[in-house]
């Protein structure tokens, strides 16, 4: 944006989750122009359409320390979360191969080939772990 004597520039990241502010007041040869003003930047996010996140702290320590000619992050949106689907873990062994039971004597006993699990009555066999729903996303815009 260029306004009587000054530059401020913003740009948004590929992502539209942050924006930042370039300020050059001496962007025009000759015009020193008086201070950039909090609502001059706004006003270039604005015009920008940017409206969320904006950290008036950052753009006041751009004014007051004069941070000139630097990219400056201004406003940070909220990344989306996934969400994670529903569990289920289990507390015996899932993946057994079928296979003879070896005795102490070097036999193998066919009738146990480990295909069952045996369990007693109110033996806690799994757990459902609930589902964590996502959170949306938003933009600066």
């Amino acid at each position: 944006m260029t306004e009587a004597g000054r530059r401020i520039d913003v740009e948004i990241a590929p992502s539209g989750y942050q924006a930042f502010v370039y300020v050059d007041p001496w962007a025009i040869p000759g015009a020193l122009g008086r201070p950039i003003t909090l609502q001059e930047i706004q006003a270039a996010l604005k015009a920008q359409n940017v409206t969320f996140g904006i950290d008036e702290d950052v753009i006041n320590s751009i004014i007051n320390e004069q941070k000139w000619k630097q990219k400056i992050q201004v406003a940070q949106g909220h990344v989306p979360v996934k969400g994670r689907d529903c569990e289920i873990e289990y507390y015996f062994n899932t993946d057994s191969k079928p296979r003879p039971k070896e005795l102490n004597d070097g036999c193998v006993d066919y009738k146990d080939i480990g295909l069952v699990n045996l369990v007693e009555k109110d033996d806690v066999i799994a757990r459902r772990i609930p589902a964590e729903p996502g959170k949306a996303g938003i933009t600066v815009r």
